[in-house]
């Protein structure tokens, strides 16, 4: 009979080496932004109106071949504005962003090879007139060639291209609004409160924004 023995790859010296088959490689492009708050202008602990945020962009490939033509585009959201000259790439160069009149962010990361990646950083001022409770939404696109564009993900929410996320603390003061008119009526001022402390904090909260806007009126 037959005996049991390993074949062998006759292009790779020695008795019983595999046979392999090398698959044509391909771009896996994946960019991370993460935010925090670099400067607090009113010491409240927390991101509100005036504050400066800070966001850095991993852009990694995890792919077995170079990406080509590799564009960086990061268009503000309208509750924040640029600060100017903030921009940094550790890669390529900056095409928009550190002007005086840029409102928004462009670099041109050339060529990145497999297993590189390039971290893009810049900071962002929340507008001082933006609404009670909202959350400011940030988010990136990379432009190669030969793939499709590239949202950037936040790595604290469980999508994989989910914008980055920042909810505004509700300024301070505007807790003392009076929730409830004399008669008892809910009052715009205090409709908005309630939507910001449910937008900020646990919604069992509401029940004592309501609580002492009655003791108030009694």
């Amino acid at each position: 009979g037959l005996e049991d023995g390993a074949t062998d790859d006759p292009r790779i010296e020695g008795p019983s080496d595999p046979t392999s088959t090398q698959i044509s490689g391909s771009v896996v492009l994946h960019a991370a932004k993460t935010d925090a708050m670099s400067v607090d202008a009113d010491a409240s602990g927390a991101p509100s109106p005036g504050d400066v945020l800070s966001y850095i962009v991993t852009v990694s490939n995890f792919g077995a071949l170079p990406a080509s033509g590799v564009v960086f585009d990061d268009a503000l959201d309208a509750s924040t504005a640029l600060v100017a000259g903030s921009v940094r790439s550790d890669r390529g160069t900056i095409e928009q962003g550190n002007g005086a009149a840029d409102t928004q962010v462009r670099v041109d990361l050339g060529t990145l090879p497999s297993g590189h990646q390039a971290v893009i950083s810049f900071q962002a001022q929340i507008r001082s007139n933006i609404g009670v409770g909202v959350a400011v939404l940030n988010q990136a696109t990379v432009l190669a060639d030969a793939i499709p564009p590239l949202l950037s993900d936040d790595p604290d929410l469980p999508g994989r291209q989910d914008p980055t996320e920042t909810l505004v603390q509700v300024p301070e003061g505007l807790e003392t609004i009076p929730i409830l008119s004399p008669l008892g009526a809910l009052t715009m001022a205090g409709l908005l409160t309630l939507w910001a402390v449910y937008r900020l904090r646990r919604p069992r909260d509401l029940l004592g924004e309501v609580s002492r806007g009655r003791s108030a009126r009694s």
